[in-house]
């Protein structure tokens, strides 16, 4: 399901949520206000486990340049990349892991669940609106667009995260193996370019804890 209100899109990079609460006399809450929102853990480290600050600093700018090198591939080949999630096989099997991951998220994550009906009411709310002759103003039709934009946001960070899992892992290399295959049989001249990527995506998010702006792992409804 889609929510379409003045150009919202979803997108790759996660962004910060923002909470705002818009009372409509249909809902009083709408988006996340007042609603239960996962903690921030504590930093834990002990002077033990801290490597040194030299190390530490030198192997931070060389991630930093490395996913710079990552989003900036992303973003020139996002074209490629939307052209293979279209392909009908590719298609068929990340719905068939997003649906599964999403399952697994909802059973595991009462905030997630959540969010899940929300995002349905917010669009039940904008499908009235269009079939009722009291239409919403403007500012309300934003701000639900926002809320259920950074629900969707959420959703995807989550959903990147559960697909690195081990119950998910081997199912999403698999995946991401396609796609990168069906990008260069669509654009072979990028070849270079598309196994770069594959690289530094293998290279920086395969860590157990890693949440990477993943190509075809973002939000598709």
């Amino acid at each position: 399901m889609s929510i379409s209100v003045r150009g919202v899109r979803c997108k790759l990079v996660i962004t910060v949520l923002a909470f705002s609460a818009l009372s409509c006399g249909r809902s009083e809450n709408i988006g996340w206000a007042d609603r239960q929102r996962p903690e921030t853990p504590r930093s834990t480290a002990t002077d033990e486990s801290v490597a040194p600050a030299a190390q530490e600093e030198s192997s931070d700018t060389s991630r930093e340049a490395l996913t710079a090198e990552y989003e900036q591939l992303a973003r020139a080949l996002a074209r490629v990349h939307a052209e293979a999630m279209e392909d009908p096989e590719i298609a068929a099997e990340w719905s068939a892991l997003r649906t599964d991951a999403d399952l697994w998220i909802y059973e595991n994550s009462e905030f997630h669940q959540k969010l899940a009906e929300r995002q349905a009411e917010i669009e039940d709310i904008m499908e009235e609106s269009r079939r009722s002759v009291e239409r919403l103003d403007p500012e309300q039709e934003a701000e639900l667009a926002r809320n259920f934009q950074n629900i969707q946001l959420e959703m995807a960070r989550k959903r990147s995260e559960v697909l690195r899992k081990p119950e998910f892992a081997i199912r999403t290399r698999e995946f991401q193996a396609a796609l990168y295959d069906r990008m260069r049989q669509l654009q072979p001249v990028l070849t270079p370019e598309i196994n770069r990527m594959e690289e530094l995506e293998l290279l920086l998010y395969t860590g157990e804890a890693a949440t990477p702006p993943v190509a075809g792992l973002e939000s598709r409804d």
